[in-house]
This record gives C-alpha cells, sequence and structure tokens, in this order.
C-alpha cells in the first residue's frame, strides 16, 4: 500500500502556520507519525497513490476475490436445520465446495 506524506513545500499556508505554532507552544515536529512513539505536530501520513485514496477495496479485497476464505462468493445451496442456516454449498473458480457452520469446528472442504 503506497503511503505518502505531504512535505512541507507542499503545505498550503494555513496548514504550516498551524504546524509552526504548535510547535511554538512545544510540541515535538514528527517527520514521520508511523514510527513508533512518535508524538508531537507535522504532516499526517496518507494511503493514497497517484492521486487516488487506497480503500481496503483497492488495496486487499481484489486480491482476495475468487478465494474460498477470503472475498465472499454467493451460495449455490443452503442446508438447514432448526429453522438456522447450517451450511451450504459455494462455487468459487467454477470449483464446488461443501461449508459449514464455522462455530461448529467446521469450515470448507
Amino acid at each position: 500500500m503506497p503511503i505518502y506524506r505531504h512535505r512541507s513545500t507542499e503545505l498550503n499556508p494555513v496548514q504550516a502556520a498551524f504546524i509552526e505554532a504548535a510547535c511554538a507552544y512545544g510540541l515535538a515536529y514528527v517527520a514521520d507519525h508511523n514510527r513508533p512513539g512518535a508524538v508531537g505536530m507535522g504532516p499526517m501520513p496518507c494511503n493514497a497513490g497517484a492521486g487516488v485514496r487506497m480503500s481496503t477495496a483497492l488495496t486487499y479485497l481484489g486480491a482476495a476475490r475468487g478465494r474460498l476464505n477470503g472475498g465472499w462468493t454467493p451460495p449455490r445451496r443452503t442446508g438447514w436445520r432448526s429453522q438456522r442456516a447450517r451450511g451450504g454449498r459455494v462455487q468459487p473458480g467454477g470449483l464446488m465446495r461443501r461449508c459449514w457452520r464455522a462455530t461448529s469446528g467446521g469450515g470448507c472442504c
């Protein structure tokens, strides 16, 4: 995931004045807020690449689509017991798989 931090030359006058006032007040200037123990004032890191904010869907879910243990695959058939869904069949990538309720120690096989 791309992480971008605005350089001091990219800050608008209000942002630059705020950071300057906070540092004059006694807060430490922090260039990297992702550094462990970082406390103070400075540009916040943002997850953007080429001007596009990287959302969870763009960075993680796209790679998980089609995997049985990630993403979402619509069920082809659902098994019921006592008016509760207990299991079902899913077909990710054309391969039919049987799944059952994970809380009972089950999973997909």
